[in-house]
Order: structure tokens, then C-alpha cells, then sequence
């Protein structure tokens, strides 16, 4: 249940000079570039989803994704980079990646947040 509301939702951004866009549970593209669709979880990594199966790099593998949802406010795509050909990674921030002991740090920081002036935090 946690991860139903991103069923049918995307982000996009542009990162690094590219056009990045990701719908959960469905596929992703660089530009018009497809980097794979959903394929699961990575089983390694808590909160990552794997993209496989997207289009083939000249003299290469077919291009794929694995997208690492942290804890954040909203969907968000924050960053996307390329550590080797065609191997994409990226972080996203979701509410639905929220765990139990984020939201009481963030619970703390913002009382913190009304007890200090802001430049001490």
C-alpha cells in the first residue's frame, strides 16, 4: 500500500544539460530515449526501483536505470548521472519513501526550527 500514489505518476527535470523523465512502475527517458521500463525492485537496495530493457547504446548494452527513492516532501527527481555506458542511477524523493524515523527527525527539526533563530541551524 505504500507505494500506490506513485502508480501513474512521473517526474521530470533537467539534469546535467538532459531531459529526464521517470513515471513510477512504468518506464523512463533520457529525452526520447528510452532507459528502460520497470522491472522491479532491487533486492540490494531498500527503496530502489530497477528499469530495464531500454534502447541499445551504439556497439553496446541496452540501456537501464535503477532510481533510489529517498524520503522528501514531494516526488521529485533529484539527480541522474551515467557511472558507466548505458548504466544509468538516480535519486528521487517521495513521501511514500518515508519511513517512521524520518518523520520524527523531520518532526524534530522543525521544532528546532521554531525554537532557534535560523541562522544557528
Amino acid at each position: 500500500p505504500r507505494w500506490f500514489a506513485l502508480v501513474d505518476q512521473c517526474v521530470e527535470k533537467r539534469l546535467h544539460g538532459k531531459d529526464y523523465k521517470v513515471c513510477f512502475f512504468s518506464a523512463a527517458k533520457q529525452g526520447s530515449v528510452s532507459l528502460g521500463t520497470f522491472d522491479g525492485f532491487d533486492v540490494a537496495r531498500p527503496h530502489a526501483l530497477t528499469f530495464e530493457g531500454g534502447q541499445r547504446c551504439p556497439a553496446g548494452p541496452a540501456r537501464r536505470l535503477r532510481l533510489q527513492l529517498v524520503c522528501g516532501g514531494e516526488n521529485e527527481l533529484l539527480d541522474m548521472w551515467e557511472p558507466s555506458l548505458c548504466q544509468f542511477e538516480g535519486v528521487a524523493s517521495s513521501p511514500s519513501a518515508c519511513e517512521w524515523e524520518d518523520l520524527h527527525t523531520a518532526e524534530q527539526t522543525s521544532i528546532l526550527a521554531t525554537l532557534l533563530p535560523s541562522e544557528e541551524l
